[in-house]
C-alpha cells in the first residue's frame, strides 16, 4: 500500500525561523531532525507506536494529509526500551524554503479559538493556514480566518489574555509519520531517499563524517566517496545523533579522488563543522585542495592558521584571509565560498550574517591546472594536519552559499530542539482526510514542543 496508508502516527513541526536575520522568502533548505525535536514514542520500543528500529517507515510530507511527500535521509535512528537512550539524524528536504516569522505580540483579551491583540495589523500580514505559536506555553494552533486587524480565529483554544505569540508561514510546516511496521528503508536512489535529500542544490558532496571506522560515503549519490587514510575514530558530534572524525594531527586524514565537480575555477562553497583541539602554533588543514601543488594559484579551501589563538582561515588561489578564533574544545561552524577570476570570497563563522574573513581573487583563480585530490582533516604536500574533529562536510559547485540558507544550517544543528518545534502525536491520516483533532494530537493547551 503506498503512503499514508498503513502508518498509524504522524506529528506536525514547523521551522521557528524567529532567530534567523533573512526576512521573506529563503531558498530551499535541508533541516534536521533529532530526538530533541521528535516525539519520544517514536524512540520507545516496547511502547505503543514505536518506529521502526532502523528508522526505515519513517516519512515525511509537507501536508497534514500526506498528499505531497518530501525527500529525507536517515543517517542514524535508534530506539530502545528506555526513549531517553534513543537518538537520530534525519536530514529533510524542503525545496520550496522557509519564510521568516510574519508576526508576533501579546494578547490583550480572551475568547475561546480566538487570538486578540489591539493594535495589530493581521488583515496585512497574516494569512488562513499560517501557524500561531503561543511562546508562553509553547501551544500550537492554525488561522482559520482573518477576522480583523486585530482578531484571528483559530482552529484551536490556546490564546488567552496576556500571553505571547509568534506567526510563522505554512511554508515551514511539515508532518513526520512513523509506526508502520509492513514499511522499508527507501532505496538511496528512491524518489523520496537519500540522494533526493542533496539534489537540485549544488551539493557535489556531502559527507556525514559518521562511518565507523571505514571510508566517509557521499551523501548525494555522486559516489566521491572519502577515503579513509590512518585510523581516526568516530566520536560524539555537535549534537546527540550526530557523529564526527576525531583526527591525530599527525597521520590522519580523508582523501577524496579528484574530479571534474571539484574544478576550483568556478564558484565554489564548502561548509564543515569543527572541534579544534588545539589552539595555534601550525597551521592545521580542515577541507582544502591542491596545497601539494607547486603552483599557489591553486590552494584552495578552510584551514586554522598558526596564530595563537588559532583563526578559521580561507583560501582561494593566492588570495588569503583570517577570520575568527575557533576556540579550544568547541563545535564552530564555518563557511568559505569564492567566486572564480576577480570575484569575492568570504567566509561565515557560526551562520553569522556577517562576513568574518573577505577578500577578492585574482584575475583567472583559483586555477585548476591538474588533478590534485580534496582532502578532510589536512592540506597535502605539508604536514598540516587537523587535530581535532570534523562533522558534516559539504561541497557545493557551482555555488556561492547563500548567507541565509547557512544561517538554517546553522541554526538546525547548533539548537535542533528549539529550531524545529511542534505538536504531539496524533494518529495517522484520517479516513476522510482531515486533520485529526484528538486529544492525542496535542490540539488546545495539551499541544507541548518536542515531546
Amino acid at each position: 500500500m503506498a503512503f499514508p496508508t498503513g502508518w498509524n502516527r504522524k506529528c506536525m513541526r514547523f521551522c521557528n525561523t524567529g532567530d534567523v536575520f533573512f526576512t521573506g522568502l529563503c531558498n530551499g533548505v535541508e533541516v534536521l531532525l533529532t530526538a530533541a525535536n521528535l516525539p519520544s514514542e517514536m524512540f520507545d520500543a516496547d511502547g505503543s507506536y514505536p518506529a521502526r528500529s532502523d528508522g526505515g517507515d519513517i516519512r515525511i510530507s509537507k501536508d497534514a494529509a500526506g498528499a505531497t511527500q518530501l525527500a529525507r535521509e536517515i543517517v542514524n535512528f535508534n530506539i530502545d526500551n528506555d526513549p531517553a537512550n534513543g537518538y537520530a539524524e534525519i536530514w529533510v528536504k524542503i525545496p520550496d524554503g522557509l519564510k521568516s516569522i510574519f508576526n508576533s505580540g501579546t494578547t490583550t483579551s480572551t475568547s475561546t479559538n480566538k487570538l486578540i491583540q489591539t493594535g495589530q495589523n493581521f488583515l496585512s500580514t497574516v494569512f488562513v493556514g499560517n501557524i500561531v505559536y503561543n511562546t508562553t506555553d509553547n501551544t500550537y494552533a492554525h488561522v482559520v480566518t482573518v477576522d480583523s486587524d486585530t482578531q484571528l480565529t483559530l482552529d484551536a483554544d490556546i490564546m488567552t489574555s496576556g500571553e505571547s505569540f509568534e506567526i510563522y508561514s505554512s511554508f515551514n510546516e511539515i508532518y513526520v509519520w512513523w509506526n508502520n511496521p509492513s514499511a522499508t528503508e527507501p532505496a538511496f536512489t528512491d524518489t523520496y531517499g537519500r540522494n533526493a535529500t542533496w539534489t537540485n542544490d549544488n551539493y557535489v558532496a556531502v559527507w556525514h563524517m559518521n562511518e565507523n571506522g571505514t571510508d566517509i560515503v557521499d551523501s548525494t549519490g555522486n559516489g566521491h566517496t572519502a577515503a579513509r587514510n590512518g585510523t581516526p575514530n568516530r566520536v560524539a558530534g555537535p549534537n546527540t545523533g550526530m557523529y564526527g572524525q576525531d583526527l591525530d594531527g599527525s597521520s590522519e586524514w580523508f582523501e577524496v579522488t579528484d574530479h571534474a565537480d571539484f574544478n576550483a575555477n568556478q564558484n565554489v562553497s564548502i561548509v564543515a563543522w569543527v572541534y579544534s583541539h588545539d589552539y595555534g602554533g601550525e597551521w592545521r588543514g580542515i577541507v582544502t585542495k591542491a596545497r601539494d601543488a607547486s603552483d599557489t594559484a591553486e590552494w584552495v579551501g578552510i584551514w586554522r592558521d598558526a596564530s595563537n589563538p588559532g583563526n578559521f582561515h580561507g583560501r582561494a588561489g593566492n588570495q588569503s584571509s583570517p577570520g575568527s578564533d575557533l576556540t579550544q574544545n568547541a563545535w564552530r561552524q564555518l563557511l568559505f565560498r569564492w567566486t572564480y577570476n576577480n570575484g569575492p570570497f568570504t567566509g561565515y563563522f557560526q551562520g553569522g550574517s556577517g562576513s568574518d574573513l573577505s577578500g577578492t581573487t585574482q584575475a583567472n583563480e583559483p586555477k585548476e591546472l591538474g588533478t590534485r585530490n580534496p582532502v578532510i582533516g589536512r592540506a597535502k604536500g605539508v604536514s598540516e594536519y587537523f587535530d581535532g574533529v570534523i562533522a558534516e562536510v559539504r561541497w557545493l559547485a557551482p555555488s556561492y552559499r547563500g548567507i541565509w540558507v547557512n544561517n538554517v544550517d546553522y541554526l538546525t544543528v547548533n539548537d535542533p530542539g528549539d529550531f524545529i518545534r511542534g505538536t504531539g502525536p496524533e494518529s495517522g491520516a484520517p479516513t476522510d482526510g482531515s486533520r485529526d483533532h484528538s486529544v492525542g494530537a496535542g490540539v488546545g493547551r495539551g499541544v507541548y514542543r518536542g515531546t
